[in-house]
């Protein structure tokens, strides 16, 4: 048993300094460039690039699997730098969650949460998404109960869930007359916190 704790710390220290080492470069060596037409680069007229390697997409999220199956399948790709528009998403963004991809850490401003959010929706991004539901449950207070009630609903966050209503249960007479937004709960939100 300690043998193998042992060799899967291993494998798992020589997979993180591989996706670092990946990481750092990407800019030199990936194979697929994401563009951002929308936004410019600092003083520059080009658009925002995000360089990047499809073997770290494909491996993280089963939107860019199928992608990149369907595309070698069709024969659309053929060892060339490929580049993809992006146009809903702005790079902050997108970039954090390329970040995420390859370092199992983001670092994005709070404002942008629920844009991350998006991205996992739409790119099948569990690992990202249960990441943020963990940060929202540690900050779960009585002026953010009633939004991220709403938000887990929305985004369907099993586990931020969880942790709101055994936080509910814990202070439901306090949220009901403290807590912005308690009221305007659906009546399922109100039922599952008694």
């Amino acid at each position: 048993m300690l043998l193998r704790k042992a060799r899967d710390t291993f494998i798992e220290q020589r997979r993180a300094w591989l996706m670092k080492k990946l990481y750092s470069q990407r800019s030199s060596t990936g194979d697929i460039v994401f563009v951002f037409p929308g936004h410019l680069q600092e003083s520059s007229t080009d658009p925002v690039e995000i360089k990047c390697h499809s073997e770290v997409l494909v491996s993280q999220s089963a939107y860019f699997k199928g992608l990149f199956d369907f595309n070698e399948a069709s024969q659309q790709v053929n060892k060339k730098i490929v580049k993809q528009e992006i146009q809903d998403h702005s790079p902050v963004v997108f970039r954090a969650m390329i970040d995420f991809m390859y370092l199992p850490e983001v670092s994005i401003d709070s404002n942008d949460m629920i844009d991350i959010l998006d991205l996992c929706r739409e790119y099948i991004l569990p690992k990202l998404k249960q990441a943020v539901e963990i940060v929202f449950s540690e900050k779960i207070d009585y002026d953010n109960f009633a939004d991220l009630m709403q938000l887990s609903r929305a985004f369907d966050m099993d586990h931020l869930r969880r942790a709101l209503v055994i936080y509910g249960k814990l202070n439901y007479l306090e949220l009901k007359r403290n807590a912005k937004g308690f009221l305007n709960l659906s009546k399922q939100d109100l039922l599952d916190l008694k």
